[in-house]
């Protein structure tokens, strides 16, 4: 099954059957507001969507083309977004008329052009009648998403061969090469602070976007994270707007809005674990199972396999304290 059958077809079927209409094609160039609320949405066409909120999921440089022409680029709390910069990934799709001896359906090949090599036979239902496919991804992909395909395809294949002798012997049916020059933000040393919070001073207008505040990488897992958010602060604001009067009766005007909410979520608190006593900076870097990345500490285990990133704070001068679960955060040392 390929991605757009796993997340796009469902949305497209789900959102109609709720009420929700899907536009496509249809920019927008700015928003309008009234007594600094956002009241609706102005399409390129110069048509106007009216709504009572409104949830942005233009990644940062493309917002900040609409900071940049529009009523938003007045808040400085959008100013961040215009210092985070994209980076690029390149793929090349590959089927063999045989299958690679892969153990895992993703392995990471080191000191070579490319870095990710990805079993997608999978999607296919296992039909293997127009040969088994694999991915080969490269990250942050300067040096090479601007050759041209037949060069790219190249480098690709001798890695291939280099890594997997047997794919030395098979024969190539055919290729595909996917650059992707603003794929994913460039998380640069000091990036965190830059990424900005779901709610914006806006109100009725909020982010989303695995860029956004998430505690999360560029993942699709930070995504659906600032979704998860983002839908939680409209809820609450359409709930609290409803009660102050500032919104359609649910149900009547305004197109029909519907209740967002049928009943109070209750919400458990997490449960962090203890802090660790603190650990020398310099036994970190001297550790095997540490590794000090600028101000991020990556947490190894005993195949020296990355397990963890763990979020840390300054115990002292010379030393760090480590608390809450692995994967749970991205942050800098405070």
């Amino acid at each position: 099954m390929s991605l757009p059958e796993l997340f796009v077809a469902p949305a497209e079927r789900f959102l109609p059957a709720r009420g929700a209409r899907i536009a496509t094609g249809a920019q927008v160039v700015d928003v309008e507001l009234a007594d600094d609320r956002l009241t609706g949405l102005r399409l390129a066409d110069g048509s106007r969507i009216d709504c009572d909120a409104a949830i942005s999921t233009l990644p940062p440089w493309s917002l900040t083309t609409l900071l940049d022409r529009g009523v938003l680029g007045a808040h400085e709390f959008f100013d961040p977004a215009r210092k985070i910069d994209p980076a690029p990934i390149s793929s090349v799709y590959v089927w063999l008329d045989r299958p690679l001896r892969m153990i895992r359906l993703a392995e990471n090949l080191r000191d070579i052009t490319i870095e990710w090599v990805f079993d997608t036979s999978g999607m296919h239902d296992g039909d293997h009648r127009n040969g088994y496919c694999c991915s080969l991804a490269v990250s942050a992909s300067w040096d090479v998403v601007h050759l041209p395909g037949s060069e790219f395809v190249g480098r690709a294949l001798e890695s291939l061969h280099q890594h997997y002798p047997e794919a030395r012997s098979a024969q190539v049916l055919r290729t595909e090469v996917i650059h992707q020059p603003q794929a994913t933000f460039s998380a640069s040393p000091g990036f965190e602070s830059l990424r900005l919070s779901q709610t914006t001073p806006v109100p009725g207008l909020f982010l989303a976007g695995d860029w956004t505040r998430t505690d999360l990488p560029s993942t699709i897992e930070s995504a659906a994270e600032s979704a998860r958010r983002a839908v939680a602060a409209v809820e609450g604001y359409l709930a609290r707007a409803h009660r102050s009067g500032h919104t359609a009766v649910p149900g009547e005007s305004a197109g029909g809005l519907k209740p967002v909410a049928a009943a109070r979520r209750t919400r458990r608190k997490p449960i962090e674990p203890p802090e660790t006593p603190p650990v020398s900076r310099a036994d970190l870097r001297n550790s095997p199972r540490y590794e000090l990345r600028g101000r991020w500490a990556l947490q190894y285990g005993r195949d020296r396999a990355p397990i963890a990133l763990r979020r840390g704070s300054l115990a002292g001068p010379r030393s760090v304290s480590f608390a809450g679960p692995p994967f749970r955060r991205l942050v800098e040392f405070r």
